[in-house]
């Protein structure tokens, strides 16, 4: 998952956006029964805390079982070196793997999904941009 706790920002048909607050279910479950959300067991492991290559090699346990490619969304950080991003690629191929689908924010795509109070700014093709 790509957090416990987050927000995703969805354009709707009207051209506004909504912000949708996103909740695991095993993470309220923790908190609701007394868990501290601040101290996770070890098995509570977010997207975005694995390292890229942890999620190549998940999608690789799968691709045996599965005829088809995988959607799977290999989170990548914003200062992840360019050349360690691009290998992600080769090693996908070496793995066997169907597809490969990879997601780095930067200052032009920002990002869609947010958390820790984040707030996406307006994206290069959003509708406020529509004459520019």
């Amino acid at each position: 998952m790509f957090d416990f706790r987050h927000s995703r920002r969805v354009l709707t048909g009207s051209g506004d956006y909504r912000e949708f607050e996103i909740v695991d279910p095993a993470y309220r479950l923790w908190c609701e029964r007394g868990g501290d959300p601040e101290a996770l067991p070890e098995e509570f492991v977010s997207a975005r805390r694995l390292p890229p290559l942890a999620h190549l090699r998940m999608e690789a346990a799968l691709q045996p079982f599965v005829d088809n490619a995988i959607s799977k969304t290999v989170n990548v950080p914003e200062d992840y070196p360019f050349a360690d991003f691009e290998s992600l690629y080769r090693r996908a191929f070496e793995l066997g793997l169907k597809g490969c689908t990879t997601f780095r924010p930067n200052p032009i795509t920002e990002a869609v999904l947010t958390s820790g109070g984040e707030v996406p700014a307006s994206h290069c093709c959003d509708i406020e941009r529509e004459g520019e």
